[in-house]
């Protein structure tokens, strides 16, 4: 009876304090109003999700250029109009060149941007939907260049009047500039299993054969001075002897390289003077280094058929592809 009773006097309890607490809680206070009104409007648009720098070379090296992409998560704001903004933070912008790839349809071509305003894309904005996912960018570092580099690329939308002021994403990266060769060589006579790391050296190296011989010839490639990475990498293969001619040389094997792709490489060769030039890869070049499919050191053998007699000097070394010389 007494557990009863508790129980009412609980819940009756209970039912004052919702009665007196409810009315303050919900009513809201009534009355003239004795002042003018004030009024604003905010408009809350939508961010991008996410603005992120991609296979970028962190240490790169004075004269190269390095290509880099800005990926954007759209989200909810696709039908924004934008335009984007990449500056130097840190570094003399003089030390650089700055371009970015814009597609047209199924075409697209590197324009430039001016170091004194850093906007890049349609001057009046374009809509992010009809922008890619990704924009490639391209850094080219003059000789001049070196010591750390910090950028922030951003993505603005206008007030509609045509001015774009206002911040959408915005995100920034640092890039190291060496001095010095991004890439060194090391070559051996002999195959790869002939070759151990004793015996491979960038300097000169000599033998003598007969007309008819073939000779085994083992090339090492690896990045230098901390540089990452290299864009668009080829090796050129020069043969120098007096009174050259096609036919004089034929490389019989690459290894890791199918028939087809041999000859391939021996169709490059051209008649310079007293030398046979060619080169050995895409015409476009290859990416050497972070992000590539080829780990390092890239070590190579080469099989050479040597069918006139003579004195010939082989040079092989690494170039840039498009890099100014």
């Amino acid at each position: 009876m007494k557990k009863r009773l508790y129980g009412v006097l609980i819940l009756t309890l209970m039912t004052l304090i919702f009665i007196l607490i409810s009315p303050a809680a919900m009513a809201q206070p009534q009355g003239k109003i004795v002042s003018n009104t004030l009024e604003l409007t905010i408009q809350v648009k939508p961010t991008l999700e996410a603005l992120e720098i991609g296979e970028l070379a962190e240490v790169s090296s004075a004269g190269l250029y390095d290509n880099f992409v800005v990926s954007l998560d759209k989200g909810e704001c696709g039908d924004e109009i934008v335009v984007g903004k990449i500056a130097v933070l840190d570094g003399n912008a003089d030390d650089l060149e700055l371009s970015y790839l814009l597609v047209e349809g199924d075409n697209g071509h590197w324009m430039p941007i001016g170091m004194d305003g850093c906007w890049f894309g349609y001057p009046d904005g374009e809509a992010l939907n009809n922008l890619a996912d990704q924009t490639e960018f391209k850094i080219a570092w003059k000789e001049s260049a070196g010591g750390t580099y910090k950028f922030a690329v951003s993505f603005f939308t206008g007030d509609g009047g045509g001015t774009f002021n206002q911040e959408m994403a915005s995100c920034t990266f640092e890039v190291n500039v060496v001095q010095g060769d991004p890439v060194f060589l090391t070559h051996a006579f002999g195959g790869d299993a002939q070759s151990g790391n004793g015996d491979l050296t960038g300097d000169p190296i000599s033998t003598t054969a007969n007309a008819g011989d073939e000779i085994a010839y083992t090339v090492e490639a690896n990045l230098a001075n901390g540089v990452r990475h290299v864009d668009n990498l080829l090796y050129i293969i020069e043969f120098e002897k007096d009174g050259i001619a096609v036919g004089d040389f034929e490389i019989v094997d690459i290894s890791g390289f199918c028939e087809g792709e041999i000859e391939d490489v021996n169709d490059t060769f051209v008649v310079d003077g007293n030398r046979l030039k060619g080169y050995l890869g895409p015409d476009t070049g290859f990416k050497f280094g972070e992000n590539s499919s080829i780990p390092l050191p890239v070590r190579t053998t080469f099989t050479i058929r040597f069918t006139t007699a003579g004195e010939y000097l082989i040079n092989i070394f690494a170039i840039q592809v498009g890099a100014a010389s």
